[in-house]
């Protein structure tokens, strides 16, 4: 048996990353080894399966294996990165700090510092995994050798609760919803979803509504300007900022939903066009940073996020029938994909390598 502990910054409620967290250990202590989470912060339901990083820092061996999830600057990473023992790094890439640098200057600056990170990790690990090949080949830029792709877990179990009844029958009034969950920070451009919806909506589809779920806790500055952009655009009655929402209502929110667009530019992964795909939506997305990589050739992904090529894109998939019919076949052999992928035995595989 060997102790295999694993290092991130935040274990958070409901975050992807943090319930990757969870299953990877779980794959730990079920092939029988030690291990524990260590940490920074983390939230108050998740308190009692981690501890403080500096608790680990007694225990030191060599003999230890370490797993570190990088994706922001942070003092764990260098604690990691100093302290003895076979380190493996996950990667799950860092948002370039430009898209932050006017509206939080201190994420910008631990973006900045996340990459400078990184990169201290060139020739200390024994394995580096990135959950997508466009962060794997981030790792070959950055010469953090070996790699390999291997993707982030995403558990569906979680949505087989009921969704919130009374949120489910609001939307279901006939108008044709558009969603997108993620933060509400720069590089997600929700401003051109904004613009691209303004355009369907006053041309296309007037029975229209746009749901964007997620928290701008942090980005303040930025809710105000996406919202004074839906003014401009005359569309108070027709977009819906949700804010941080339940279980429970996100699950109402994908089922209320006929189409999710995403027209990030920077995503490492992206998890919700998994979620999107696991609800029957269709996905539309522009190819940007590992989004290809993510949607193996499923959804509707587009070369341009003009909001021109973005609504005709919609009103293609929501007023063509045969056209989504096949959208969707393709997206369930997507996700069948996902389902199949031998996650816990390939970890496994890693550890036995990097243990023996």
């Amino acid at each position: 048996m060997a102790v295999v502990h694993q290092f991130t910054p935040v274990l958070s409620y409901g975050d992807a990353v943090s319930d990757y967290v969870l299953e990877l250990q779980k794959f730990i202590r079920r092939a029988g080894h030690e291990s524990e989470i260590f940490v920074i912060r983390s939230h108050p339901r998740m308190a009692h399966l981690c501890r403080p990083f500096h608790h680990y820092e007694p225990r030191r061996s060599p003999d230890h294996v370490l797993i570190l999830h990088l994706s922001i600057g942070a003092d764990i990473n260098l604690f990691v990165w100093l302290s003895p023992g076979k380190k493996i790094l996950i990667y799950h890439n860092i948002t370039p700090y430009e898209y932050f640098r006017q509206v939080n200057p201190v994420l910008a600056a631990e973006c900045y510092l996340g990459r400078v990170q990184l990169e201290l990790f060139r020739g200390e690990v024994v394995l580096a995994l990135a959950d997508s090949e466009f962060n794997r080949r981030e790792l070959d830029a950055k010469g953090v050798f070996p790699n390999a792709t291997y993707p982030i877990y995403v558990s569906f179990q979680k949505f087989s609760r009921p969704p919130r009844r009374d949120l489910l029958e609001m939307y279901a009034d006939g108008r044709v919803n558009w969603l997108f969950v993620g933060r509400l920070i720069p590089n997600k451009r929700v401003d051109g979803l904004i613009r691209a919806f303004a355009l369907y909506h006053h041309r296309v589809e007037p029975a229209s509504r746009l749901l964007v779920v997620g928290t701008g806790k942090g980005f303040e500055r930025h809710l105000m300007q996406l919202k004074g952009l839906v003014r401009d655009l005359r569309l108070e009655t027709a977009v819906v900022f949700t804010g941080h929402v339940t279980l429970r209502e996100l699950i109402a929110l994908y089922q209320s939903a006929h189409v999710y667009v995403s027209l990030s530019e920077h995503e490492g992964f992206c998890v919700p066009l998994l979620e999107a795909m696991y609800f029957g939506i269709p996905v539309v997305a522009y190819a940007a940073g590992a989004v290809p990589d993510t949607l193996k050739g499923g959804g509707v992904l587009l070369r341009s996020a003009s909001p021109e090529i973005v609504a005709t894109a919609v009103d293609r998939v929501i007023g063509d029938e045969h056209f989504r019919e096949r959208v969707l076949e393709r997206q369930r052999q997507v996700l069948q994909y996902y389902r199949e992928f031998p996650y816990e035995t390939l970890f496994r595989t890693y550890l036995d390598t990097v243990c023996a």
